[in-house]
């Protein structure tokens, strides 16, 4: 055959398996319950959002036409002012010289110059985009600390320390005759998805091996 799942060891990340005890020895030391709790917390303010947003898309309309307008307004008047400056300009030979000197570092620098508000304002766009999502909680996810025997059986079992709660604790890992308390799986850089969940050993060799 194959070689089988990887060994769960130290350093591998878990989650409550096939034959995990809440109501029993386990309880919910993983924090599974704080993730959950966190899962309702999320629904909830994505609700709020939801309601925000139809709320100010009723509003919105009207503000950002006058916006719209006032901005025309105060582009208009820029170009203006930029068409008597380079008439005044045209006037004066030391202002002229000025430009001409000035001529070739400027399109360096305007460019420079533009393209600040246009990578603020996009900032400032991504900016409102990230404090409109609502991150998913973090998996109740527990680290294997250690390589464990179960009822004098070595490799039976692992030493685990959960992520929410911090607490520590010895798991089957295929003792008592094939339970398993914990289940080895690999998540996203985030720790908010299970990307894959490793099968179980298919006997006690690879318990341990």
């Amino acid at each position: 055959g194959g070689d089988g799942p990887p060994m769960l060891r130290e350093g591998c990340l878990v989650v409550r398996g096939l034959d995990w005890e809440e109501s029993g020895k386990n309880g919910t030391e993983d924090g599974k319950d704080i993730y959950e709790a966190a899962k309702v917390k999320r629904g909830e303010q994505k609700k709020q959002l939801h309601d925000d947003e139809k709320k100010a898309a009723r509003e919105d309309p009207d503000d950002k036409t006058k916006g719209d307008s006032e901005d025309g307004d105060d582009d208009g008047a820029g170009t203006k002012s930029g068409e008597h400056k380079s008439s005044g300009n045209d006037d004066g030979t030391k202002d002229d010289a000025n430009q001409i000197s000035s001529d070739t570092p400027d399109p360096a620098d305007d460019s420079a110059q533009a393209d600040l508000p246009e990578t603020t304002t996009e900032g400032k766009g991504k900016e409102k985009n990230k404090k409109k999502r609502i991150p998913n909680p973090k998996l109740a996810l527990g680290t294997v600390i250690g390589i464990e025997p179960w009822n004098g059986v070595e490799g039976m079992a692992r030493r685990v320390r959960w992520h929410l709660t911090g607490k520590e604790g010895v798991y089957r890992y295929g003792g008592d005759g094939g339970r398993y308390d914990i289940s080895h799986v690999e998540v996203n850089d985030k720790a908010t998805r299970v990307r894959k969940r490793h099968p179980l050993p298919e006997s006690s060799e690879q318990c341990v091996s």
